[in-house]
């Protein structure tokens, strides 16, 4: 709940839902949401504040949620909050989570973590996790991918300015991480990141 002078904002929403819903004690046609999948114990609201508009403006409203493992900084500008489609007052978004760059065919599972290690854990043997570090160059890992034949590729990003493959042979009797296979500069696809 956040104090707005002659009322308050309350950020809340139901046990299962699509969105987190943002709404105003003293204005009925107020509208706004953050579009998150909701589930039983995964949302917490850390904080709240309004950062007040110049003149006629509303200003900012900041929020700090954490959903499940991830900690996200959503701006809502509440001059926007009026719109049929809710969602259309959120300005910007900031996710921030440890572990990242998901990865899994079976029996192998797989991550990255924000210090640049591969973590990877296999069902049949669950006492044994491999952690694969990554060149100091590296500045985020994107994305992991296990095939069918038991090769981990990574994507990521490195300090250069550069896009770089990696992989790791799951099948090797002493597996290895190798690379880069590819590299290239962030101009030759327009500074677009991977989806």
């Amino acid at each position: 709940m956040i104090d707005s002078g002659q009322g308050f904002y309350l950020v809340t929403s139901k046990d299962y839902d699509r969105d987190i819903d943002i709404l105003s004690s003293n204005d009925r046609d107020f509208n706004a949401s953050i579009v998150r999948s909701i589930e039983p114990g995964i949302l917490q609201v850390f904080d709240s504040i309004i950062e007040p508009g110049e003149g006629e403006k509303k200003g900012l409203l900041k929020t700090m949620i954490k959903l499940g493992e991830s900690i996200y900084c959503d701006t809502i500008d509440l001059d926007e909050c009026y719109h049929e489609d809710s969602t259309k007052a959120v300005v910007e978004s900031v996710e921030e989570k440890h572990y990242h760059a998901y990865g899994f065919n079976w029996p192998y599972f797989s991550y990255a973590t924000k210090k640049n290690d591969i973590i990877i854990l296999n069902a049949f043997n669950p006492y044994v996790i491999q952690r694969y570090e990554l060149p100091e160059n590296v500045a985020v890992i994107n994305h992991t991918f296990l095939t069918d034949t038991h090769d981990l590729f990574a994507h990521v990003e490195s300090n250069d300015e550069h896009f770089e493959t990696y992989h790791i042979d799951l099948d090797s009797a002493d597996p290895r991480l190798i690379g880069p296979l590819a590299r290239y500069h962030f101009n030759i696809v327009s500074n677009k990141r991977a989806a």
